[in-house]
């Protein structure tokens, strides 16, 4: 088989597209040794082909707007007591089909903002889950959705409240945390109306849950934005970021058992956020805290129990294989403190492996 025969087909982009490709493959096997054009075929055969790839297309913008109609005329949405099947349904397939940016711009254009706004006010979880994802997705770096979403006076709050309502399961605030990332990351006036309505100190509420998918998410995202917003900096820091991060990395105990003295009370809400993934976060957000800060660094420079805590965590996990980022990340954080006198051990481990 020659070069040319190994190299990969392009991706078909369209209803010819996706004929000719079809076509090629049909003719090469066929006759694989026939080093004749492919897309000469039999006519029968051919139409055979377009009939079959036109039976499987289907009008796409016509499906979602069906799906939005199914949505603005339900009377069940804002029923308490009532089944919402088809529209969890419509939901559902809505979140599939917006995954590409073309049909999330179109599904904007026909109108779809307002019939998901209005879902937001449902009683029913699996509607706000699913709302909330649609947003998410149609939003996801696309600056025009976000500015269009952005319009409509409200959507932060409806999504801030169903995060911080005490009532929403956790699947209702990990989607809801998830929605107001897409609309405001990347996306300065979104940036700026979210700590207009004291966004940050949501986040920070988020992190005191005891949920791990909403604390993973709260970091993510307070991570970013201290990339892409420099007033976040100072915000985090008169709100105490840095000192609630320690809490969780100074949590007492590892493994179910005290270690290195660390007398920190474990709330039920520590015990549930100090899993491996939960405490790699946490040290790579305190990482990027003292990257930014020179008052945060300072300060936890002569916190000693969160240096003692750290080193303890080291040693702990110093030959688990899956604990490699977290490893980096905490000896890091102790050269960024200045602690290098405490920790050639770590140091010599770590340039061992």
């Amino acid at each position: 088989m020659s070069g040319e025969d190994q190299q990969p087909q392009r991706t078909p982009r369209n209803m010819q597209g996706l004929l000719n490709f079809c076509t090629a493959i049909t003719a090469r096997e066929d006759a694989p040794n026939n080093t004749s054009n492919p897309s000469v075929l039999d006519p029968e055969r051919r139409q055979f082909l377009e009939n079959v790839l036109s039976s499987m297309t289907t009008n796409v913008a016509k499906v979602m707007a069906a799906h939005l109609q199914t949505l603005a005329s339900s009377t069940d949405l804002h029923e308490q007591m009532s089944e919402c099947e088809e529209e969890e349904k419509a939901l559902d397939e809505l979140i599939e089909l917006v995954q590409d940016v073309d049909n999330a711009n179109d599904l904007v254009k026909m109108g779809g903002f307002p019939v998901l706004l209005s879902c937001l006010d449902s009683p029913h979880a699996l509607v706000l889950e699913l709302s909330c994802e649609v947003l998410a997705v149609v939003c996801q770096n696309n600056p025009k959705c976000q500015d269009e979403l952005l319009k409509h006076h409200g959507v932060l709050d409806k999504l801030l409240n169903l995060l911080d309502n005490n009532a929403s399961p956790v699947t209702v605030k990990t989607k809801a945390l998830f929605a107001v990332s897409c609309l405001i990351r990347g996306h300065e006036a979104a940036t700026a109306a979210f700590d207009e309505r004291g966004g940050f100190s949501y986040l920070m509420r988020a992190m005191q849950l005891g949920e791990e998918k909403v604390f993973i998410k709260a970091i993510f995202l307070i991570a970013a934005l201290l990339d892409e917003y420099k007033p976040a900096v100072a915000q985090l820091t008169s709100m105490g970021y840095s000192d609630l991060l320690v809490e969780y990395l100074c949590s007492g105990y590892l493994n179910g058992q005290p270690t290195c003295g660390v007398s920190a009370q474990r709330t039920s809400q520590t015990a549930c956020c100090t899993s491996d993934q939960c405490r790699e976060h946490c040290c790579s957000a305190l990482l990027k805290l003292c990257s930014v800060s020179e008052e945060v660094k300072h300060k936890l420079a002569a916190n000693d129990a969160l240096c003692e805590a750290l080193k303890c965590r080291f040693d702990s996990i110093k030959n688990r294989d899956e604990v490699q980022e977290e490893l980096q990340y905490i000896l890091a954080l102790l050269v960024q403190l200045k602690k290098h006198q405490a920790t050639p051990d770590v140091a010599d481990d770590v340039a061992c492996r």
